[in-house]
């Protein structure tokens, strides 16, 4: 005797799974998401492929381990939606900023608007964009709820096109954050 196939009970199994995988995604590593989206693309659940896609999109170049996603996701939970300024005083007094980018936070202080190239000659490292680029990377919890990469980058720093020169300075809130935290002096 043939089994009667129950496809909407298989559709809603089906609904479910993908829904309990979604859920766990933002706190599985890159790796483990990019072989769900796989599985997921070979087995056609186009829901699954968009979430896993998204998830990679918020992590933009960010590798992490399963441990980093789930500490990442934590982070990003207990600050909810809080201010730029508060992301910034957290992030910066749960891990301190290193020796290189004490520095260079001391010479965008001293120089906003300042031309890369000025701040690179003052730097006086060979690595300005890599330091500079660090100081959100290192802390992405506090900014993984940020839309972009672009806007979490631009959270700390500022650049702005003038003719054929990129300027950058403190943002805002970077600015009152960082004179909170003692790390800059705070404008004149």
């Amino acid at each position: 005797m043939a089994v009667k196939r129950d496809i909407e009970a298989e559709q809603r199994q089906l609904a479910a799974a993908v829904a309990a995988a979604r859920a766990r995604l933002a706190g599985q590593s890159t790796e483990a998401i990019r072989k769900v989206r796989q599985n997921a693309e070979n087995k056609g659940v186009a829901e699954l492929v968009e979430a896993c896609d998204a998830e990679l999109s918020v992590r933009g170049g960010h590798e992490l381990t399963a441990e980093q996603a789930a500490a990442a996701l934590e982070v990003a939970r207990e600050l909810g939606e809080a201010p730029l300024e508060e992301r910034i005083v957290a992030a910066f007094s749960a891990v301190p900023p290193n020796e290189r980018e004490r520095e260079l936070l001391r010479v965008l202080a001293e120089r906003p608007g300042a031309s890369y190239t000025q701040i690179h000659r003052a730097f006086a490292h060979a690595d300005t964009a890599k330091v500079a680029g660090a100081m959100v990377s290192d802390r992405f919890g506090w900014f993984r709820t940020l839309p972009s990469d672009e806007e979490r980058a631009g959270a700390v720093i500022v650049k702005s096109a003038k003719g054929r020169q990129v300027t950058w300075e403190l943002s805002p809130a970077a600015r009152h954050a960082f004179v909170r935290l003692h790390l800059i002096e705070a404008a004149a």
